[in-house]
């Protein structure tokens, strides 16, 4: 394996003559193939269900495994809208392990 001199660059690195560099130029390509494609494909449903499992692991990252399993089913009987989110966590916040964290976290 060779060092680089420091004054080497990599060559994705160093813009063309005839426009911006090659990882701004295949990040515009990516942008305008995703914009091209129809929304509500499986990749968007994808994208959408694991955004939600982002947040729930974000704003309740000690919910033990049963409710997060309801909390989950909950959403997912509902196609994972907002509306199944809010639902979700109206039912959540009703649950006893909501309110004893609610106390937890009150008197830390």
């Amino acid at each position: 394996m060779r060092r680089r001199d420091k004054s080497e660059q990599e060559p994705e690195r160093q813009p063309d003559e005839d426009g911006p560099a090659l990882w701004l130029r295949l990040a515009h390509d990516e942008i305008a193939l995703r914009t091209q494609l129809e929304t509500g494909g499986g990749d968007d449903l994808l994208d959408h269900i694991l955004e939600m499992e982002a947040r729930l692991k974000a704003r309740y990252p000690d919910m033990p495994s049963d409710i997060r399993r309801e909390f989950s089913a909950r959403l997912g009987a509902e196609a994972f809208t907002e509306d199944a989110w809010q639902a979700a966590v109206a039912w959540l916040e009703s649950t006893d392990w909501f309110r004893l964290r609610g106390r937890r976290l009150g008197s830390s």
